[in-house]
């Protein structure tokens, strides 16, 4: 008897014995998934690698660190050996003393007359500016955030010289932390549908962002929506707080006449909640006005100790440095377009 064959086995005994592969058409689509990981993850290592170890450093000059130091401390009649009587505060502080203060029937009376008049001297001469703010803000999750380097131009809404109405327009580049340097963004009132146009740093720039300012990926990191970023807006906040007070009262009011933020003079005014009690949002603020460009440049804001004699933790901090006033922006200080800037996607 001849030993059976493939020849002699007939063919359906033969797929029986021997088990059949699966089709594997799902394999390839599954390999090409997984190459493009791979690929999207080589491009986000070298993202990481390009922002944390190559790319160079933003200006220094433009990134110093924000000292801010208190001077002597003066009574309020001056009457004590050792502390002369200060020289007369000029400008929008004229008048601005301790003592005043104290007399008054409410302590934040002469520090609003302050305010109304910063209020009214940038409504008439101060129509822009470039600053470097620098700013550290607590979080709705209540993590502080780390400190943030940006490069502002701010142009005020204004009638121009034809009659025509030029609307509030910002622009900012960050500068620190490196992870985010380069980053820009723009926004002018009633353009582009009232959005901002932003692009992201470092190798992941590779197309142009139209945002909601206050919707969630804008707002992702900060506190307020970039129409609320400069002096302008931030002596309007302080302005609304402070109108709020008067009607509220139990308030303390402090003055440093001699206080520095770098190698700049300002008068710093301090306002102290006492008690945790609706509406107040801060325990203590810290307003910095600088002496010289008669603005306040600064501004801190610190919660109530979380214990009794605790430090008071910082809710938020803007330090407007590096100061230029009326440098004359363009529209093209404003436009994506602009080749000095980096967005993606231009002529």
């Amino acid at each position: 008897m001849q030993p059976a064959t493939d020849e002699t086995i007939p063919k359906r005994l033969l797929d029986n014995a021997w088990p059949q592969r699966p089709r594997s058409w799902w394999r390839w689509p599954l390999r090409i998934l997984a190459g493009l990981a791979v690929l999207v993850g080589l491009f986000l290592a070298a993202d990481w690698a390009w922002k944390n170890w190559l790319i160079a450093p933003a200006d220094p000059n433009l990134t110093a660190p924000v000292n801010i130091s208190a001077g002597a401390a003066i009574p309020a009649d001056h009457a004590v050996v050792g502390h002369p009587e200060p020289a007369p505060l000029p400008g929008i502080l004229a008048g601005l003393n301790q003592a005043a203060i104290d007399a008054a029937a409410h302590p934040l009376e002469q520090v609003m007359q302050v305010a109304y008049r910063a209020r009214d001297l940038i409504e008439s001469d101060l129509q822009d500016y470039t600053a470097v703010l620098v700013n550290e803000v607590r979080l709705d999750d209540g993590e502080l955030r780390g400190e943030q380097y940006v490069l502002c131009k701010i142009r005020h809404e204004q009638v121009d010289a034809k009659g025509e109405t030029v609307p509030l327009s910002i622009y900012t580049c960050f500068l620190k932390p490196v992870s985010m340097q380069g980053q820009e963004a723009i926004w002018v009132k009633g353009q582009n549908s009232n959005r901002l146009v932003a692009h992201p740093a470092g190798l992941l720039n590779l197309t142009r962002f139209w945002l909601e300012p206050d919707g969630p990926v804008a707002m992702r990191g900060n506190r307020y929506p970039i129409w609320d970023l400069g002096i302008q807006n931030l002596l309007n906040q302080i302005i609304e707080k402070g109108e709020r007070d008067l009607e509220q009262g139990d308030c303390e009011v402090r003055l440093d006449l001699q206080a520095r933020i770098n190698d700049r003079h300002c008068v710093l005014i301090e306002v102290i909640h006492p008690g945790e009690r609706p509406p107040f949002d801060f325990h203590i603020a810290r307003i910095y006005v600088d002496v010289e460009e008669q603005l306040p440049v600064a501004y801190e804001g610190y919660l109530w100790p979380t214990e009794p004699g605790g430090e008071p933790p910082l809710l938020e901090r803007y330090v407007y440095q590096q100061f230029v006033r009326n440098p004359g922006l363009t529209d093209a200080d404003f436009d994506p377009d602009n080749r000095e800037y980096n967005y993606p996607g231009g002529d």
